[in-house]
């Protein structure tokens, strides 16, 4: 079910999964306008991967094991990620995916523009057997989403002291997208929105969240 929160209005999916599937790994991704939306599950029986489209009232079955980064709304662009070892392919469906050197899940939505993804960039992990992550702050890469290239990398400023880029959302115009900010360390502050200036890598305090049981409800992140 999608829920208009300003005027009360419902639309029901044309789609029923046994709850199982979803008592696994999971992610939603919503288009902006909520009425098409990417629902991805793993390590279950069946491993659901499906588009739905409440307008049309269509379901379309995705490729398994394919990540939900974007959706847009009517038929605009839907775009998919796969990691691999030491690099990930990006995949706006009808076209041929690309292939970033990077591993990595954390994306934004498409920008404004259509074609353009942002990404959180990593560093390795000081102790063997760590996994990679991202510093406090860190660097946003924006690359072509649809024809590869074009890849822009910026160090951000201006998160503050005991936080680190953990996702990237939705664009709030055509360069600044998205960020959530937790904590280093349990006993650290609380979990901080961001705005990022793509082009120049400052960020500005949207709000700070309260954290419930490591939930997070931000607009454009993936759920």
């Amino acid at each position: 079910m999608v829920r208009d929160l300003a005027s009360g209005r419902t639309w029901k999916a044309p789609l029923r999964q046994p709850e199982e599937d979803f008592a696994v790994e999971f992610a939603l991704r919503l288009s902006p306008g909520g009425l098409r939306f990417v629902v991805s599950g793993w390590g279950g029986r069946r491993e659901p991967n499906k588009l739905v489209d409440l307008v049309r009232g269509t379901v379309t079955d995705l490729k398994r094991g394919w990540w939900p980064v974007s959706v847009s709304d009517g038929s605009g662009p839907v775009v998919l990620a796969k990691p691999y070892d030491k690099t990930s392919q990006v995949w706006a469906l009808d076209r041929e995916p690309i292939t970033i050197r990077d591993f990595t899940y954390h994306y934004s939505a498409l920008a404004p523009d259509g074609r353009t993804l942002a990404r959180l960039e990593r560093i390795a992990p000081d102790d063997r057997g760590r996994r990679p992550t991202t510093r406090q702050g860190g660097s946003v890469v924006v690359f072509d989403a649809l024809r590869g290239g074009g890849e822009t990398r910026t160090p951000v400023s201006g998160i503050a002291e005991g936080l680190h880029l953990s996702k990237l959302g939705g664009w709030l115009n055509s360069t600044e997208v998205t960020a959530l900010a937790v904590a280093e360390s349990p006993a650290g502050p609380a979990p901080v929105v961001y705005a990022v200036d793509v082009r120049t890598g400052g960020s500005r305090e949207l709000f700070t969240l309260r954290e419930d049981g490591g939930v997070y409800v931000v607009p454009g992140l993936v759920r």
